[in-house]
């Protein structure tokens, strides 16, 4: 699996992986977990898929954030949103 990249998020977190206060949760638990809550959800997408999409999950500022399951859960319910609801990096900083 490729190694993630360092978010901004990344620091103190709480111990249950919300991201509020004590110690972090580390990139290779958040993947793990988001890739075994996608299994979950859907036992025959293939691991290494699974992998790659937490990896972007990861990477993805709204959902990098979120708890890996309440991440994998949000980007489910977008997709079954009609029209198909577009998750976007922000073209400018907010405040800007």
């Amino acid at each position: 699996m490729e190694q993630p990249k360092r978010r901004r998020s990344d620091g103190p977190a709480s111990a249950d992986g919300t991201g509020f206060a004590g110690a972090p949760l580390s990139a290779d638990l958040w993947l793990r977990r988001c890739t075994a809550r996608m299994r979950e959800l859907d036992p025959q997408i293939a691991l290494e898929d699974a992998e790659e999409i937490a990896l972007e999950m990861y990477e993805f500022e709204r959902t990098g954030v979120m708890e890996p399951e309440a991440a994998v859960d949000f980007v489910g319910s977008q997709m079954l949103k009609e029209p198909l609801a577009r998750l976007e990096r922000r073209g400018a900083k907010r405040g800007a």
